[in-house]
């Protein structure tokens, strides 16, 4: 498949989830509001197609995450449990349950491991280990936590 149908099959896919994405975010507020999904059903909203709707938003993020993954690096079954390690990192700096403190924790494990790449080749991995060790001492639960009020 060539870039320009490759673009055009993806445009036709967003404008095909609109809608979707316009219940999604119409139980997405009911959520925030301290409504439960029983309460949205009632109000109108199909929980389960907003569910396969969130679902396939989902793989669809993963599918192209991997895709821009495959063109960077390379692919081995032993590579697993490091970058788990990173993403666990990134989503404990940003703060569990924060969509937004993730985005962030992985700015800054990155950042700080480009700073370590400069001083020691070995030294990208421990100047990330140490940005979140860092983060995890000043601020334990994380950098934006979400927390409920009770």
């Amino acid at each position: 498949m060539s870039a320009p149908s490759g673009t055009i099959l993806e445009t036709r896919a967003l404008t095909a989830f609109y809608g979707d994405f316009q219940a999604l975010s119409g139980i997405a507020l009911a959520i925030e509001r301290g409504e439960t999904v029983a309460t949205a059903a009632l109000m109108g909203v199909n929980d389960r197609h907003v569910f396969a709707c969130a679902m396939a938003l989902a793989l669809a993020v993963v599918a192209l995450a991997g895709t821009f993954m495959a063109i960077r690096t390379n692919f081995s079954s032993a590579i697993g449990p490091a970058r788990l390690l990173h993403a666990f990192e990134a989503v404990i700096i940003g703060g569990l349950g924060s969509l937004w403190g993730t985005l962030a924790g992985g700015v800054i494990l990155g950042v700080a491991q480009a700073v370590g790449a400069k001083f020691h080749p070995g030294g990208q991995l421990l100047a990330g280990h140490v940005a979140f060790l860092l983060v995890l001492v000043v601020r334990p639960n994380g950098l934006f936590p979400r927390t409920r009020a009770r």
